[in-house]
């Protein structure tokens, strides 16, 4: 007798546990509270709603992976690349400009090319600006470093002989500012930037330089 009802106080106990734990309530708000996930099991038809990824908009930094598009290795160890010089004014500001090509190690033409335009009044006091292609990743860097413009300045930037093919579908390319230390990326705003995934070509129109000093492309 007192076997049986053992058992039997055993199963009211466990059943009691598992309905408490099935109906359980969250403690937080309905304000605070996330909704339930949604579970499929293999071979449902029924789809969950997962999260999609957040977005990033110009002028917004994120340090997550971000792929940068790398220039083709040189066919010739030349020290590929060039450099550019120019005295911005803080009456009429100024403009820079270079240009430079290569053959590729699979035998294209590589050309890269940019125009960096500062507006009237961007800078606080007349300043020697430096532009270089960075010779790794398709971009530029300016130096002095950290210089800052009250008003944004303008990249144009053109390369062609890229290796792009393995571009995703549907995911845009954007020029970021890459930050080594801490590992940051910002993006930055542009007109517009295009790609052509079978000529190799990537073209940036009017992307707003607010401060230096290295800018890639990537996505």
């Amino acid at each position: 007798m007192n076997r049986k009802l053992t058992v039997l106080l055993v199963v009211a106990v466990f059943l009691l546990v598992g309905g408490c734990s099935e109906n359980s309530q969250s403690l937080l708000s309905p304000v605070d509270s996330s909704p339930p996930a949604t579970s499929v099991n293999q071979g449902s038809n029924v789809k969950g709603n997962a999260p999609e990824p957040t977005a990033i908009q110009p002028g917004q930094s994120t340090n997550c992976a971000i792929t940068l598009i790398p220039l083709p290795r040189a066919l010739w160890n030349i020290g590929q690349g060039t450099s550019t010089t120019g005295l911005i004014t803080r009456s009429s500001g100024g403009k820079l400009s270079a240009n430079y090509s290569y053959m590729s190690v699979l035998g294209k033409k590589v050309t890269v090319s940019a125009t960096f335009t500062v507006p009237p009044g961007a800078v606080n006091q007349d300043t020697y600006v430096t532009m270089s292609f960075n010779t790794l990743n398709v971009g530029v860097d300016f130096i002095p470093n950290g210089l800052r413009f009250n008003v944004p300045a303008e990249l144009d930037f053109s390369a062609s002989g890229l290796d792009i093919a393995s571009l995703p579908l549907g995911v845009p390319v954007s020029l970021w500012f890459v930050n080594l230390y801490p590992w940051m990326f910002e993006k930055q705003n542009a007109l517009s930037i295009s790609t052509n995934k079978w000529y190799g070509t990537l073209v940036c129109k009017d992307a707003q330089i607010k401060h230096f000093s290295r800018y890639a492309f990537g996505y």
